[in-house]
């Protein structure tokens, strides 16, 4: 059985928040350079307009470089910033700190609570959940969800004691991540250090290990101009008395472990560190206390990130899959660190774009998890698209393309293992008259013995219901063998390809056609049931209408 040109195969419409494009998928085997992932590749998934190319898919888990929202600054006030994050079931609990207002003359801590687990927002609540209380300024909140009704966040006060202004860090905690007790902060829930002379200690990390509690701070001696980063640890049920453990040397003359953000991932301490002001890094550890950089996560000097200062960063970390997706920071471009708003980065693959002959552009924005926006400026057109892996710098693809500004393309890991991993749709023909045929590819890796439990539904002009169902010959299809139902009229060229045929095979670019079990279950679907797009779905080169459409 020979298919009617090549291995080839569309999906259904995807919508996006932003665009309706048509996703053909045209596995590209251009003049690639080499990659040692020699399955992945990128798919064109069509125009939205505008400036730059978008990259889909990129999403790494766990990764190291982060790319900065392209809708920065999420959360904006007077001075908001050192936000925390807990994951809620199907939402993001934010913790952060500073003043909203301008008439506001004193640091609180603020909750907010995402629509869904896109962090682009909206937020809603916004309010007020520690009031500074006895004290000028309450911040750096750093909340733990220990289990059921057990919620403990440490957060740093601050107020004068004479001429001295004391940064101190203090315990609340709560039954829901909402209501905090105390709500106004007093000195009575101040936390103690055995083994340590402080004059000021504050930015706490809190970590429940299941066994016992770590924390990481910055602190002075002596009121010591001097600010170096620390560790202690408590056993109490809620930590108040800690014991310190370790003290971080500096780097380069700025504290070693300043600002930290610790969360456990995959059986090891991953945490955000802040440097110089305009430096994000990642550094990892085994054991909690000696912790090895792994790299920039991101730098303020990135045209993408949109402002001068970086500080206070919190980790966005999944735990219910156990993964970094990103981090959150303050974000601003006054020198004194003051006007702050909260911005977010997200852990994806390096995309490099290419502007023949020699123009690469290497600043990227990201657009939810998934998506990263290439910042290519006045250029408009795109020959080449390098994604690397941002852990090991190891090329995933590079791929010589021919794009345009406004073009969106996906990037598919391992997509010839996905393609060979079922029965789907590998050959669309919508031409004039009769000539219609629908291939389909057999990648289960084993023979499908009877092509009978599967079909062709068509859905005509937004129809829910199919107006046609033809059933598939009772016929074995051997893996990787294709299978061609054809439209009875075709021409002959399509008929001499064609293993069955029906003068029921009869659809238009508007019109969906299905693979399906018997059942009216979909294995594969063009288009989108219950839509009528018009005249087709898709234009140019992804146009359903008087087209051929192959993977």
């Amino acid at each position: 059985m020979e298919p009617i040109v090549c291995m080839t195969a569309i999906c259904e419409l995807t919508y996006y928040r932003f665009c309706l494009v048509f996703i053909v998928l045209i596995l590209v085997f251009s003049q690639a350079v080499a990659s040692p992932n020699s399955g992945d590749t990128l798919i064109y998934e069509g125009n939205c307009g505008g400036k730059g190319i978008t990259v889909t898919g990129v999403f790494q888990p766990n990764g190291l470089k982060a790319h900065p929202s392209i809708e920065n600054p999420i959360i904006t006030g007077n001075n908001l910033y050192a936000p925390d994050l807990v994951r809620m079931g199907p939402v993001w609990n934010l913790y952060y700190g500073g003043w909203k207002h301008s008439n506001q003359e004193n640091d609180q801590i603020y909750f907010a609570i995402s629509d869904d687990l896109l962090p682009e927002g909206p937020w809603s609540g916004q309010s007020v959940i520690i009031s500074n209380g006895d004290y000028l300024n309450v911040n750096d909140p750093s909340v733990q969800n220990r289990g059921p009704q057990e919620w403990v966040m440490a957060y740093t006060v601050a107020k004068f004691e004479g001429d001295d202004y004391r940064d101190w860090i203090a315990i609340s905690t709560s039954i829901d991540g909402e209501s905090w007790v105390p709500s106004q902060a007093n000195d009575s829930v101040e936390i103690q250090i055995a083994r340590g002379e402080f004059s000021d200690i504050a930015r706490p990390s809190l970590l429940w290990t299941g066994s016992v509690w770590k924390l990481w701070f910055d602190g002075r001696a002596d009121n010591s101009a001097l600010t170096n980063s620390y560790l202690a640890e408590s056993n109490e049920d809620i930590p108040l008395n800690f014991t310190l453990v370790h003290s971080y040397d500096d780097a380069n003359g700025f504290p070693g472990f300043f600002e930290p953000d610790v969360e456990f991932v995959n059986g090891r301490y991953v945490a955000v560190i802040q440097r110089q002001f305009n430096t994000l890094l990642k550094v990892e550890s085994l054991d909690g206390i000696n912790f090895t950089e792994t790299g920039i996560i991101l730098t303020s000097s990135d045209p993408a990130f949109k402002r001068s200062y970086v500080s206070n960063p919190g980790l966005l970390y999944d735990d219910v899959d156990d993964t970094i997706r990103g981090v959150a920071y303050g974000m601003t471009d006054n020198p004194a660190f003051v006007d702050h708003d909260i911005g977010f980065a997200y852990t994806q693959y390096t995309v490099n774009v290419l502007s023949c002959p020699s123009t690469w552009h290497v600043f990227t924005n990201s657009q939810f998890f998934g998506q990263a926006i290439q910042l290519t400026f006045e250029f408009n057109n795109y020959c080449r698209i390098l994604i690397t892996n941002s852990l090991d710098n190891r090329v995933l693809v590079d791929q010589e393309v021919n794009s345009i500004a406004g073009d969106r393309w996906k990037f598919v890991k391992d997509a010839l293992a996905t393609a060979q991993n079922g029965l789907f749709i590998s050959e669309y023909v919508e031409g004039s008259s009769n000539n219609k045929a629908i291939e389909i590819v057999n990648g289960t890796g084993s023979t499908i013995a009877d092509l009978s439990a599967y079909k062709i539904g068509i859905y005509n002009n937004g129809s829910t219901t199919p107006m046609s169902g033809m059933s598939l010959n009772a016929v074995s299809l051997n893996n990787l063998d294709v299978f061609v139902l054809s439209h009875t009229s075709a021409d002959q060229a399509i008929l001499n390809a064609a293993d069955q045929t029906s003068g029921s095979l009869s659809f238009n670019g508007n019109d969906v056609v299905a693979l399906q079990q018997t059942d009216g279950t979909n294995i594969d679907v063009i288009g989108q049931i219950g839509v009528d797009p018009g005249t087709e779905w898709g234009s140019g080169l992804a146009s359903t209408q008087n087209n051929t459409l192959r993977r």
